[in-house]
């Protein structure tokens, strides 16, 4: 089963400032075009320019719509979370200690980070869940970098589902 990490709203909002950010990038680019020819440049004295916005939109954009279609599966014997491009790890049930809802108010600012252990990767205060393991499992982040968590925060969509899927299936295991 696999469980967006964000609710329909909120990838909404991801698709909207993905949008923005190209839009903005076209506009500037336009703008430096012009006032390029404008100098009397050739076009492709300006290809470098080209390059750097051209590559600047897709890595922008490719983070956010990678975020914004980011999911979290359940599986027979384990679960993959999937943080976009920002990170993957996974969790195989009898390396589960607890995992519930995350109700406290008092956790840092929103987004992904790491914090003695804990990883952080949510976008809201809504939905949380929170699994402390057994020991330690790797988490795999930018480009295949590793890193020891032993507890993970994460905000998933339909999580009263979620969990209940995952205790079934750790029933089984």
């Amino acid at each position: 089963m696999k469980y967006s990490t964000f609710r329909k709203s909120e990838r909404i909002i991801l698709y909207a400032l993905a949008f923005a950010v190209c839009f903005l990038l076209v506009l500037i680019f336009y703008r430096t075009f012009i006032e390029i020819n404008e100098k009397g440049f050739e076009v492709f004295e300006t290809f470098i320019e080209w390059m750097v916005y051209v590559f600047l939109m897709v890595i922008l954009c490719g983070f956010l719509l990678s975020l914004a279609n980011s999911f979290h599966e359940i599986l027979e014997d384990k679960i993959v979370l999937r943080f976009g491009v920002f990170g993957f790890v996974h969790i195989k049930y009898s390396q589960i200690e607890e995992i519930g809802k995350f109700e406290e108010k008092n956790i840092p600012f929103l987004g992904m980070r790491f914090s003695d252990g804990v990883y952080y990767g949510y976008f809201g205060r809504k939905d949380l869940v929170k699994v402390k393991l057994k020991g330690e499992a790797e988490f795999y982040y930018l480009f295949l970098k590793k890193r020891k968590v032993n507890e993970i925060i994460f905000s998933v969509n339909k999580r009263d589902e979620f969990l209940e899927e995952i205790k079934k299936r750790q029933e089984k295991c």
